[in-house]
């Protein structure tokens, strides 16, 4: 009696548990996996904490409790792989309708941003950094770098492959990502979905930077050391980027440094040109000064050289200037020279013509002046 009563009691016990059981199993909600993320859940999106919690809620906390960090390594089944892959694919999406919905917004800070570290003189315009961001954003989505290659040529070619104008491209690469962040903060979006963001982010950039400066990429690909760590991977990525990111500034400096030099050159030249007009100018006007002061100092003049030149065909202003000079006809006869009379202010015929008629004297030949002949040793 006393035996079937225990298993009287042992066999309720066990329907109780079972019932127990299936009523705490029928309260679990079902886990769902989203189907479509729009712009608008960007800030509901499910968190990586809380799934991970319910399908792994014993390895996903330490000893004092506290949940680790979202990107931790499950296993590595078929189920795990599509997860991953289609949690990728939703990031992608709610980035891409970031960069849609926020595009007009981020193009104003990334100008921004360029004017600022170019002090306004920036040779891109808003028009290259949309159609930058649209390639970028096919990208994202395709994965084909060949709307990337086909966008920048483009822009090289309307920017007509100028030093400067591609150094500003690169460093505008380089840009957008502190731009695209930049705007993402004004939403609410979890931490861990910021950092998966910012790394869609930056793979756009390496895609850019390699397109337009593949030597940048072989070098840094010739300098890295592979490791099959993860730290060392993590370590080495992040070094990696780090120097990226140097060069980039680096070369954008030189470009800024070298057309500050060219300009500079351009004003020293110009500024060189200016003074070599104005010396001139002040030249030629103390040349009339001077002359000027000449004509109005008070002079003797000499009436036979007067006539002697007249007789020679010499034009009265011609005449003036030789006879202002206070020269007399002896003077003029045997002892003046060629040099002499063009330092007197005549030029062209005049000097000539007075010039033979000098050397036929000095030569003895007779000369005819006003209808007065002169002889060898004569005078007019």
């Amino acid at each position: 009696m006393n035996i079937l009563l225990v298993l009287g009691k042992l066999g309720w016990h066990c329907c109780f548990d079972k019932c127990s059981s299936q009523n705490r199993g029928s309260l679990l909600p079902p886990i769902q996996m989203p189907t479509a993320l729009t712009f608008n859940s960007l800030a509901s999106t499910p968190s990586l904490e809380c799934e991970s919690e319910q399908t792994h809620n014993t390895e996903r906390r330490n000893s004092s409790g506290t949940l680790l960090s979202p990107e931790v390594e499950a296993g590595g089944g078929e189920t795990d792989g599509f997860y991953l892959l289609k949690k990728d694919s939703q990031r992608r999406t709610t980035l891409s309708k970031v960069l849609a919905n926020d595009g007009a917004k981020i193009c104003d800070v990334w100008m921004q941003k360029l004017r600022d570290k170019y002090h306004g003189e920036t040779v891109l315009t808003e028009k290259h950094l949309k159609r930058l961001m649209d390639c970028l954003k096919s990208y994202l989505i395709e994965q084909s770098m060949g709307v990337v290659e086909s966008t920048i040529t483009q822009l090289r070619l309307e920017l007509d492959f100028d030093a400067q104008a591609i150094n500003q491209l690169q460093f505008a690469i380089y840009l957008f990502q502190e731009s695209v962040i930049e705007v993402l903060r004004l939403h609410p979006i979890k931490p861990h979905w910021m950092f998966a963001l910012d790394n869609l982010v930056r793979q756009c950039v390496q895609a850019a930077v390699t397109v337009l400066t593949p030597e940048l990429v072989e070098h840094i690909a010739n300098h890295s050391s592979p490791s099959t760590v993860n730290s060392t991977k993590s370590s080495s990525g992040k070094m990696s980027e780090t120097y990226d990111v140097q060069v980039l500034h680096l070369k954008s400096e030189t470009g800024r440094v070298k057309q500050e030099f060219i300009d500079s050159l351009r004003e020293y030249q110009l500024m060189v040109r200016q003074l070599a007009e104005e010396f001139r100018q002040q030249t030629e006007a103390l040349k009339q000064i001077c002359s000027s002061n000449r004509q109005r100092e008070v002079v003797e003049e000499d009436t036979l050289l007067n006539n002697w030149l007249e007789g020679l065909g010499i034009h009265p202003s011609a005449r003036k200037i030789l006879v202002g000079e206070g020269y007399t006809l002896d003077e003029v006869l045997y002892q003046i020279d060629k040099e002499e009379l063009r330092q007197a202010g005549l030029r062209g015929a005049t000097v000539f013509r007075i010039w033979r008629a000098i050397e036929n004297y000095r030569k003895g030949v007779v000369v005819l002046c006003n209808g007065v002949t002169t002889g060898e040793t004569g005078t007019v």
